[in-house]
């Protein structure tokens, strides 16, 4: 499908007009209301996570998985660059 140039029509960028609302039971409770038992929210042990991960940056696992996969690709290359070495030197003995 192609896109067309140009901005949106002024009709297609009119936002739809909000749904009416409707209040439930459950939410017509007032807001002081005691909240129901529940567990303590459970905290890391202190210094488990890093400053990135609580940015949303990458975890350890994630990093190891990454230089893994870079290491895989270096050897891959390099045996094909071993490869095209072998057959191009081939090459050259079968001309001499």
């Amino acid at each position: 499908m192609a896109r067309q140039k140009g901005g949106l029509k002024r009709a297609e960028r009119r936002q739809p007009e909000p749904s009416p609302i409707v209040i439930s039971d459950a939410d017509a409770a007032p807001r002081s209301a005691p909240r129901p038992a529940t567990q303590p929210p459970q905290t890391a042990p202190a210094g488990s996570k890093s400053k990135s991960k609580k940015r949303g940056g990458t975890s350890k696992a994630e990093n190891r998985a990454k230089v893994q996969r870079a290491i895989e690709n270096a050897d891959r290359l390099q045996m094909k660059s071993a490869k095209r070495a072998n057959r191009d030197e081939k090459r050259k003995r079968a001309r001499e």
